[in-house]
């Protein structure tokens, strides 16, 4: 068989299959030079579950994003100092990460331990820490200072976060969500204003405390094109009025804010940039959209 010509998502699922039988894994590489050379070149994409394969990381050095579920700690990680993405989920232990010094996007969602004992990775980009729960403000902090270069960052349902959070943020942030943060306010929604003029994409759905008043401090915003706030419940018409004023605006979603009538969805109606408005869940009459 000619392993050159498979796709990448194939030999992930070969190696899944297989990782336990690592004798079968050697063997194979021994047996067919085209085994070895697509062995020796590496795979794309990787995809293992459970504890993980203690000592064949090396058969596959040049692999390029990885997804662990279930990690107890990366066995073998320094094989893997080519790794551009990792994708842990409901992990215990990030051990190993600071062995991958190429990473540019991390998700560790469900993460049970504490995100401040996060190595430095100066070039990661793209960071989901969501559902941690000892996600704090002082592990933002922490991750601010450890990841310098980031991009987007997903906190969402991470009670523990506060408007204080939202003023450490590394500077230079596109896209954030914070999906459930229910103690974000306005005024943590200022300071990520005044921090991150360069946002593009905020999901705030769920954070209950948000207000008309947050979204005239989000109004600022120059660049804002994608907004969520399913579940707002305290936003009002003056809000959306407000929003309809942002020409940048294309995407938005105020499902569930059940305080909205036609009046303001009327005026969203008017901004001509608005190619997406979601109102599930809103009891109101209007023939605007």
């Amino acid at each position: 068989m000619a392993w050159d010509s498979l796709p990448d998502g194939i030999l992930a699922v070969i190696a899944r299959t297989v990782w336990k039988r690592k004798e079968s894994i050697a063997s194979g590489r021994l047996a067919c030079r085209s085994w070895a050379a697509k062995l020796a070149e590496g795979v794309a994409y990787l995809d293992v579950e459970g504890e993980g394969p203690p000592r064949w990381s090396d058969l596959f050095c040049s692999v390029k994003r990885l997804r662990w579920t279930y990690p107890s700690g990366i066995a073998g990680a320094g094989a893997f100092r080519r790794l551009r993405r990792l994708d842990l989920f409901d992990c215990y232990c990030v051990a190993g990460i600071e062995q991958m010094p190429a990473l540019t996007s991390l998700n560790i969602s469900g993460y049970r331990g504490d995100p401040s004992s996060l190595p430095s990775l100066p070039l990661l980009k793209h960071l989901d820490v969501s559902d941690c729960w000892q996600l704090t403000d002082a592990a933002v902090e922490h991750i601010s200072r450890s990841f310098p270069a980031l991009k987007s960052v997903d906190i969402s349902w991470c009670a523990n976060v506060t408007d204080s959070a939202l003023g450490v943020m590394p500077p230079g942030l596109v896209s954030i969500q914070m999906s459930g943060c229910e103690k974000i306010t306005n005024a943590g929604v200022d300071a990520l204003v005044k921090l991150q003029p360069g946002l593009t994409s905020i999901d705030l759905s769920g954070c209950t405390m948000i207000t008309d008043d947050g979204l005239g401090y989000l109004a600022r915003l120059q660049r804002l094109s994608t907004l969520d706030l399913y579940f707002c419940d305290l936003v009002t018409d003056d809000g959306l009025i407000t929003l309809s004023r942002m020409t940048t605006l294309t995407s938005l979603d105020i499902s569930g804010c059940e305080n909205i009538t036609s009046r303001g969805v009327d005026a969203l109606s008017q901004n001509a940039g608005l190619a997406s408005v979601s109102v599930y869940f809103c009891t109101f009459e209007t023939d605007a959209m």
